[in-house]
């Protein structure tokens, strides 16, 4: 009975956290924190301070970086932006130049089409101008089929927002095959993308 308690109130904060705009997956009683989007410019002192603060309170200096670049990606981005893997509202509600859409392969509350990554014939080509694909081809046997499938969609000069762990524990088990270095993008099949 303590366990769930302890678990129902570990799902009352996910709620709580995500209302107020942060990310956060629980898994049985352990919290992964995954920390908030950073809106606004920091300078130098207050950028390390908070990330100071978030990495004490466990949030990876990964995911700093991404809870702040995040949120610059999109607000330079003009047009209509997918989110492969993503199933958060609060910056795709505040997206106003263009649609916002979740990609994942279940259905659920935020999500806008339900497809297979790998395979996403839903979607016409160049029909995107920006995608985001946080933390996803790890978890799929094929990676180069995404990232084909992301150059198929994109419209010419798209951008593509990117990023998979690289010292991180597994997660999604079994699901968690790969860890990629800077090399593997530089691959002959991905010669499609410029990397910035």
């Amino acid at each position: 009975q303590q366990a769930g308690r302890q678990h129902q109130a570990a799902l009352a904060q996910l709620r709580g956290d995500l209302a107020e705009g942060q990310h956060a997956v629980v898994t049985f009683l352990k919290k992964y924190n995954a920390g908030k989007f950073i809106l606004s410019k920091e300078g130098v002192c207050l950028k390390f301070w908070n990330s100071l603060v978030e990495y004490v309170s466990g949030v990876t200096l990964a995911r700093s970086s991404i809870n702040r670049l995040k949120p610059e990606f999109i607000n330079k981005t003009e047009g209509d932006i997918l989110e492969i893997g993503g199933y958060e509202s609060f910056l795709k509600n505040k997206y106003q130049k263009g649609k916002f859409l979740n990609l994942d392969e279940k259905p659920g509350l935020e999500i806008d089409i339900v497809a297979n990554a790998e395979n996403m014939t839903s979607i016409t080509n160049a029909s995107f101008s920006a995608v985001i694909c946080i933390s996803v081809l790890e978890h799929t046997q094929h990676p180069e089929k995404i990232l084909n499938e992301i150059f198929r969609i994109l419209k010419p000069g798209g951008k593509v927002f990117l990023s998979t762990p690289w010292l991180f524990e597994t997660h999604m088990a079994p699901q968690d095959f790969h860890r990629f270095s800077e090399y593997y993008y530089q691959l002959p099949h991905l010669k499609n993308f410029k990397i910035e």
